[in-house]
């Protein structure tokens, strides 16, 4: 039986993650230059048009030049340190973003914008984008997997093909240690990286130590190495992406 390549992995995740309720997207279709370009510069990490459109929905009672304040505040680079720009991040996504505007009669409202619908998941916007291209100060970058949930990446796939000694789950974080440093805007929004050669599957942050990375035992947060209907052991990749990429729980 001939051994899968990393695009047939690659395939198969993005495959998992649609039966999850994530929308394929070919990153090449909506690379900047194209018809259905989401960004205008490939520096750019965030797809801003369906951010603006998410802090919309989400906080109806901001006026437009208070959306376009957000959406400013969340593109601005405060800190060269990527982990310190993470953390910013993090607060952003959980408090919310600090907003002010006026209303038709001049009072002066303090406000918060949320990012993230945390009560309704399946309504925010959730898109699993493969080879999304990034340009660093030196070279372009393609990680395989990226999840945008509202225009922001937050979760990263690395994947390796199983047959190459090379190529197994180390050699996978050695690649995200790579994107940290050559590409480390994508990291301001990630909350969790996945590396896989398709048998092992590890999750972890991209500034955790290789040893700090570990499978994902649970669906549900209770039971350990969880089963299906017919009493099979649940893969360890669909495991994972049961647990963290389900838009419903």
């Amino acid at each position: 039986m001939a051994t899968p390549t990393e695009d047939a992995l690659e395939q198969w995740v993005l495959a998992m993650l649609a039966e999850l309720g994530w929308l394929h997207v070919y990153g090449p279709d909506i690379a900047p230059g194209e018809p259905a370009a989401a960004r205008d510069d490939f520096r750019e990490v965030i797809l801003v048009g369906r951010l603006t459109d998410a802090v919309r929905r989400l906080n109806p009672q901001l006026p437009d030049p208070a959306v376009a304040d957000v959406i400013a505040t969340l593109r601005r680079t405060e800190s060269p340190v990527i982990e310190s720009e993470n953390w910013n991040a993090y607060r952003y996504l959980t408090q919310g973003v600090p907003a002010e505007y006026r209303d038709s009669r001049g009072q002066l409202h303090v406000d918060r914008a949320w990012l993230v619908d945390w009560e309704n998941p399946t309504a925010n916007d959730l898109r699993a984008i493969n080879q999304f291209s990034i340009e660093g100060p030196k070279r372009m970058r393609r990680p395989d997997v990226l999840l945008f949930v509202n225009g922001l990446p937050m979760v990263v796939f690395e994947l390796k093909r199983p047959s190459k000694e090379y190529a197994k789950v180390a050699g996978a974080f050695r690649q995200i240690q790579t994107y940290r440093t050559q590409i480390p805007e994508l990291f301001k929004w990630n909350q969790v990286a996945v590396v896989s050669d398709g048998m092992e599957v590890l999750a972890g942050s991209f500034s955790a130590p290789w040893n700090h990375w570990a499978a994902w035992k649970t669906i549900d947060g209770a039971r350990r190495d969880p089963k299906d209907q017919a009493g099979q052991r649940i893969p360890p990749m669909w495991r994972l992406n049961s647990a963290s990429g389900r838009p419903s729980g």
